[in-house]
């Protein structure tokens, strides 16, 4: 059997990267974020965004991006999606179970709607 502190090791070994937390909140509130004409519901997108958006939220560019998203991946916390835009394969990025899991445990909604209201106003939409 293993320890609580066994358990979540790996969360927090994970997220101890800024730029890895930061991709979990804004993919955990990618309902709150508006991008193009749209505004996703998690209902419709669980929680799903694409690279180059993830890489402007962050502020790195996208190989970077996508090396901390890899590791999420990895850990479990993430997983890609293949989809279309304007008929051109693009990749988007979603939670998994195992980190909404995570974020309850740590009731991490309010704390992820005020980083996105104070780090991206200009995306952010209640």
């Amino acid at each position: 059997m293993s320890t609580i502190i066994e358990y979540y090791a790996p969360f927090f070994d994970l997220l101890g990267n800024e730029d890895r937390l930061q991709i979990m909140f804004m993919l955990h509130g990618s309902q709150y974020i508006v991008h193009g004409h749209e505004k996703m519901t998690a209902a419709e997108e669980k929680s799903s965004l694409k690279t180059s958006i993830i890489a402007e939220g962050i502020g790195k560019d996208q190989s970077i991006t996508i090396y901390h998203l890899n590791k999420l991946e990895e850990g479990g916390l993430v997983q890609r999606v293949p989809a279309m835009e304007r008929n051109k394969p693009v990749l988007v990025w979603r939670v998994t179970d195992k980190w909404l899991t995570f974020a309850s445990e740590f009731e991490l909604d309010k704390k992820v709607q005020r980083y996105l209201k104070e780090k991206h106003p200009d995306l952010y939409s209640e």
